[in-house]
């Protein structure tokens, strides 16, 4: 497996809806620079990190789901916010990646986020994880 940093695209990803939202995608990895799991040339999965701690977006692929790469990912955005002296990292996590994913990567609860999207109803959880013992 290679985790990559920067210089992603969503090309390779599969593509599920319109020019629009490839062009969204696009713009959003030029930004965000999200980090990569790259296995066998196919993108495995990803881990949107920003430099203030907030996991953004996670993906992964299901032929690759359960095979260990998020969490590799997830252990090298633990060690670079250790290095930027990051004191904690927080995300905003759907109910199935709140149990499989982030709780098994010591993130805890804070609050239910209940919110709306498109007018659908939508409950996600605000998560953190605080990188030193005792500084919560």
């Amino acid at each position: 497996m290679t985790t990559l940093r920067s210089g992603v695209t969503p090309e390779p990803l599969p593509l599920r809806a319109d020019d629009a939202w490839a062009e969204k995608w696009r713009r959003r990895c030029d930004h965000k620079q999200p980090w990569v799991a790259v296995v066998d040339g196919e993108i495995a999965g990803f881990i949107e990190f920003d430099a203030d701690g907030h996991v953004d977006y996670t993906y992964v692929s299901p032929a690759h789901a359960g095979k260990g790469h998020m969490s590799a990912i997830m252990e090298q955005i633990f060690q670079e916010a250790r290095r930027s002296n990051l004191i904690r990292l927080y995300a905003e996590v759907s109910i199935t990646a709140r149990s499989f994913f982030f709780e098994r990567h010591g993130f805890r609860v804070v609050r239910d986020n209940p919110h709306e999207v498109r007018g659908v109803p939508i409950l996600n959880y605000i998560m953190e994880c605080w990188l030193h013992p005792g500084a919560e």
